[in-house]
């Protein structure tokens, strides 16, 4: 089932890739206009996993760049701009996550049709376990990520996971999780601890 779960993801992720080469082909070919349909946006949280100033530049990855936008700190705020920004692009739905869960589910509730609740994990535990099967039971999230472990320097395949994907397999849940070398600055951020590959340990 843990299997299941996860290749699942993945399937999605390579699918819509080789659709997105196979229509800019056809684009390139036929001249015909864009992609105007309805988008589901997979990778959407309501905040940073660390505190920032509110009004810096937005974090623009890979340097050297410049973002063309200013932080927002404040939860309802940050909310409202995403969804006329969500409803400028055409994004029907949204998978959201966040370090504050509270924020998560209020967005939720605010907006019930446009996310999909799920909570940010970055520091995995026992206790920190029990509490989030505690908010699937009471059904306050229906998604299991972001999993951005590796911004602690914690590899996908690492056995303090497990319980995590075992718990995602059980529930049927759809899973986010940060891979590649590119995120926040955090002191513990490894690169190494990014590798797709790794997952391959997990899905056998």
């Amino acid at each position: 089932m843990k299997k299941d779960v996860l290749i699942f993801g993945f399937l999605i992720l390579f699918g819509f890739m080789g659709q997105t080469v196979s229509a800019q082909n056809d684009l390139t070919t036929t001249n015909s206009e864009k992609y105007s349909g309805p988008i589901i946006d997979m990778h959407l949280h309501t905040g940073l996993p660390h505190e920032v100033p509110p009004g810096i530049p937005s974090l623009c990855r890979p340097e050297p760049c410049e973002g063309d936008g200013r932080a927002i700190v404040n939860s309802g705020e940050l909310m409202n701009r995403t969804l006329e920004k969500m409803d400028s692009l055409n994004i029907e739905k949204a998978f959201l996550s966040g370090v504050d869960w509270k924020a998560v589910q209020e967005w939720k509730r605010a907006a019930p049709d446009r996310f999909i609740a799920s909570p940010f994990i970055l520091e995995p535990g026992e206790a920190h376990l029990e509490k989030l099967k505690q908010e699937y039971e009471q059904g306050r999230f229906t998604a299991m990520g972001e999993i951005g472990v590796q911004l602690s320097g914690i590899a996908p395949n690492d056995p303090a996971l497990d319980p995590y994907f075992k718990l995602a397999a059980e529930r049927d849940l759809p899973v986010l999780i940060h891979t590649l070398g590119i995120g926040p600055y955090t002191p513990r951020f490894k690169s190494a601890a990014g590798n797709p590959l790794l997952l391959e340990e997990v899905l056998k």
